[in-house]
């Protein structure tokens, strides 16, 4: 993918096309995110005027060596949604990754093993999960985790799934390419 420098503000013009967006931020000293954001607009540039806190420690710690972070546009042209779950199982930290996620969809019958049925329901979930990473090795990082989850149902539904809220609980192992060097 190739880079291109970031500006400090975006014309109209870039900000349409970005609509939301995740951006990470980079320490050009070793070309390791440090932290990861969503936003609208010119979102991504606010952070350089931070006073406190973590992320404006390590823009303060540049600053003295007059660098300033590199800042990559990851993904764009999203959702406000979408750039939440983008950004939510995105990790700067590496090994500990969390995820929450809520939707709510039209589900036609016949998704759902309601075969006499050609009506569309409206279903939701919640979940929230937790992923730890171990240390990577021939360019792949295993991780393990867990969630826990409530589905739910419309009351014509609840006999079929015994009740409105369907519960669930979830241990995974997962497997993902290591980190690169930017």
């Amino acid at each position: 993918m190739p880079r291109f420098p970031t500006p400090r503000k975006f014309s109209t013009k870039a900000k349409e096309q970005l609509r939301s967006y995740v951006y990470l931020y980079i320490d050009p000293r070793d070309n390791k995110p440090f932290y990861v954001g969503k936003g609208k607009g010119n979102r991504c540039h606010s952070h350089m005027r931070a006073r406190r806190g973590e992320r404006a420690d390590r823009i303060g710690e540049l600053r003295k060596l007059g660098l300033r972070p590199r800042i990559d546009i990851l993904k764009y042209g999203l959702t406000e949604n979408e750039a939440l779950l983008v950004e939510s199982t995105l990790s700067s930290r590496d090994r500990h990754v969390g995820v929450l996620r809520f939707e709510l969809v039209g589900k036609p019958a016949h998704d759902l093993h309601v075969h006499e049925s050609t009506d569309i329901f409206t279903v939701g979930k919640i979940q929230l999960g937790y992923a730890y990473y171990l240390r990577s090795a021939r360019g792949l990082q295993l991780g393990m985790g867990g969630s826990v989850a409530g589905s739910l149902v419309p009351e014509a539904l609840a006999p079929r799934y015994g009740g409105r809220v369907s519960p669930g609980v979830a241990v995974f192992l997962t497997v993902r390419p290591a980190a690169h060097a930017m």
